[in-house]
């Protein structure tokens, strides 16, 4: 009997023993997480944006930004498009981002649709490239810190209330010919100048609605064809 007790005892105690060189197991030290951002490109639409960059540089294969993809983004305050392709910003594609205040735009851009930067009242300056052919109504509504407006004589047409509520413009310049819809200026309460080139300018009913500071229009050459109503609310005359 003695001789089974020890046999049973011994693996018992070997179980128990904890060798005198084994070390405490220590934790891997955890790496922070590195900031993620995705951007969904499809044949070269970009169509989602996951992220919380502040500062964003598209890349090269972009050629076109789809409808609200930064919609009420409030992480972003600038974007660098210049190294891309991109031909088209879609509607509300920047709308409500209000700490943006820098965009740069691509020198192949020729679109800009209804909406694409409505009330993004950060953004400092809109520095439109010679590429630029077409606006859509309210693109720059109430970006309300620009201070000055260039329109490139690629634009032929300003629709409704493209620029209204840009109440910090002070100077309005139009390098060539273009059609002003009526209320693409409204409520800039701030312009005092517009400044024109050699071309023809056709500004439509109510065109610089409430723009009361408005005093004074330089033109280089060019015919001005102004609505009687075109500066309604304001005390301005051709």
């Amino acid at each position: 009997a003695t001789v089974v007790d020890d046999v049973l005892e011994a693996p018992i105690a070997a179980e128990q023993a904890v060798p005198a060189t084994e070390a405490t197991p220590t934790a891997a030290p955890v790496e922070p997480k590195p900031s993620t951002v995705l951007l969904q490109i499809e044949d070269g639409v970009l169509k989602k944006y996951v992220g919380s960059e502040s500062r964003l540089v598209l890349p090269e294969e972009v050629t076109e930004i789809a409808e609200g993809v930064f919609k009420g983004n409030k992480m972003l305050r600038t974007v660098d498009m210049s190294l891309s392709a991109i031909q088209k910003i879609g509607a509300h594609a920047f709308s409500g981002c209000p700490m943006l205040s820098s965009v740069k735009f691509s020198e192949s851009l020729e679109t800009i649709d209804a909406f694409a930067f409505q009330k993004c009242i950060a953004l400092r300056a809109i520095e439109l490239p010679e590429s630029v052919k077409q606006l859509g109504r309210n693109a720059f509504d109430g970006c309300s810190a620009v201070s000055a407006l260039v329109i490139p004589s690629s634009i032929e047409a300003v629709p409704f209330y493209a620029f209204s509520d840009c109440i910090a413009v002070k100077t309005l310049t139009f390098k060539g010919s273009v059609t002003v819809s009526p209320f693409a200026f409204k409520g800039c309460k701030g312009l005092e100048k517009i400044f024109t080139e050699s071309g023809t300018y056709n500004f439509q009913s109510n065109s610089f609605n409430l723009c009361g500071k408005l005093r004074h229009i330089s033109r280089k050459g060019g015919t001005i064809n102004a609505d009687a109503a075109a500066f309604s609310g304001t005390s301005f005359k051709l």
